[in-house]
């Protein structure tokens, strides 16, 4: 249900008639859905809460959700956020904590952030780390087209961002292309976000 909300939140913009009923009820659902599975099992739903929080706030344009207050607490947890988050969770953790997280909480998680990225040939990118079933959402490239977003959401030209553009500008395949269709539109969609900043 978040991914497809996210979608069609952006189909919405880009001019497609969607009923708004449906965004708003797809957020409410994610939103009660999550604060109810996250107290069911607050070990195995950190990440999903991260994630929720992520699309609740980029649909809704929401200050604050249920799952806010969660978040707070999953910041102030060191082991968490240096080594136990996935990179993915991480960088949608770098993103959301721009607004209304605190100072102190927007540099902890981007310093974890900054840590996580790794230089090789083709440029700096951001390595995947964390739980066992992220491989399904989490590749190479969708992480380092996120880690360009988080450059972009911070507004900072922090000089690994141009290693971020060159090692995924060196990712491409043959046909031009990032290898899948989620790879290919993280990598766009990042990349649409750095030039309109």
């Amino acid at each position: 249900t978040m991914h497809v909300v996210l979608a069609l939140d952006i189909l919405k913009k880009a001019g497609y008639e969607i009923r708004g009923s449906v965004i708003e009820n797809a957020l409410k659902f994610v939103e009660s859905e999550t604060s109810r599975l996250y107290e069911q099992n607050p070990d195995q739903q950190k990440e999903t809460v991260i994630l929720a929080e992520y699309i609740l706030r980029k649909v809704s344009s929401n200050d604050k959700t249920k799952l806010t207050n969660i978040v707070k607490e999953l910041i102030e947890d060191d082991a968490f956020v240096n080594e136990k988050i996935s990179s993915v969770s991480l960088a949608y953790l770098a993103i959301i904590t721009v607004e209304d997280f605190g100072w102190g909480g927007e540099k902890k998680v981007y310093k974890a952030f900054l840590n996580r990225l790794k230089i090789d040939g083709r440029g700096a990118y951001l390595e995947s780390v964390g739980n066992i079933n992220s491989d399904y959402f989490e590749t190479g490239i969708k992480n380092t087209a996120l880690a360009l977003e988080v450059f972009v959401a911070h507004k900072d030209e922090n000089p690994a961002m141009g290693n971020v553009l060159r090692w995924l500008l060196a990712s491409r395949d043959h046909r031009g292309v990032w290898g899948s269709t989620q790879n290919t539109f993280s990598a766009v969609n990042a990349m649409v976000e750095y030039l309109k900043w």
